[in-house]
């Protein structure tokens, strides 16, 4: 089964369930990041007032794919902070089984 799985951007605790899925001889997870400027290092992050850069790797062990953020403001700190108008096309690119979204609030 492919599984899209939809994310504004990687997090230190959906990348070893992403890696598990990859694992696994049934499902085939491709993760479609939205906010392409997060794979580009440190990065002010509102909600702790710092830059906050992972020391653990994020993007090891699963397939992803950055798709481009068109936002005058990119970033998961307001609505229209994710604006993708390639997602659709890429999602269905994929062919996936299923489709899976993280928590989204954005105007994506």
């Amino acid at each position: 089964m492919r599984l899209a799985i939809i994310s504004s951007h990687p997090i230190q605790y959906n990348a070893p369930w992403f890696r598990l899925l990859a694992e696994s001889a049934r499902i085939h997870p491709i993760v479609f990041y939205t906010w392409g400027q997060s794979a580009e290092g440190a990065k002010y992050d509102p909600d702790f007032g710092r830059k906050i850069e992972w020391d653990i790797p994020l993007l090891d062990g699963y397939e992803y794919r950055f798709v481009k953020n068109m936002a005058a403001d990119p970033g998961t700190h307001h609505f229209k902070g994710i604006i993708n108008p390639g997602l659709i096309r890429e999602i269905q690119d994929c062919k996936p089984d299923a489709i899976l979204v993280f928590g989204w609030s954005f105007h994506n």
